[in-house]
């Protein structure tokens, strides 16, 4: 493990460094296994973290829909939404029109789990982006979602 640590404290190697999809990439992965550590805590993944964060900014919605939404696969999906039931962080509802489909709605506990997951964004954002200022922050942030 401390080769791997010391490898990522050099950064990427040369060859790969002159490429922004590989630099994008290792920010990335250094992000997502800090958030998945904190998460760990909580007893979720960074998945269900953003499927709990749409339901709360766009309210209940269809698990087949939000899976499309989050590219999430049918399978991967279902597994996620029972974990977080089984949690008691979310709950399926019939979804009105349609019998044969339900609605996910975020529980109380959910709402609770979804703040302190979101803490972790911040101490986690500001730790892989320490070595931007707030401006640099910005942009690099406007940059992306123009990717995206």
């Amino acid at each position: 493990m401390a080769e791997a640590d010391a490898s990522e404290r050099r950064g990427l190697p040369a060859a790969l460094a002159v490429w922004p999809s590989f630099v994008l990439a290792r920010v990335a992965e250094l992000s997502d296994r800090l958030f998945e550590g904190h998460l760990r805590t909580l007893g979720i993944r960074a998945r269900q973290y953003a499927m709990m964060a749409v339901l709360a900014d766009e309210g209940p919605r269809s698990q087949h829909l939000l899976g499309q939404e989050l590219g999430i696969d049918r399978t991967s999906m279902v597994a996620l939404v029972d974990n977080l039931e089984q949690l008691g962080l979310l709950r399926r509802e019939k979804a009105p029109g349609d019998r044969r489909a339900y609605a996910l709605h975020l529980t109380e506990d959910g709402e609770a789990v979804l703040a302190e997951a979101g803490r972790f964004v911040i101490a986690v954002e500001k730790e892989v982006f320490a070595g931007l200022s707030a401006h640099e922050r910005r942009q690099l942030h406007e940059l992306l979602r123009r990717l995206v």
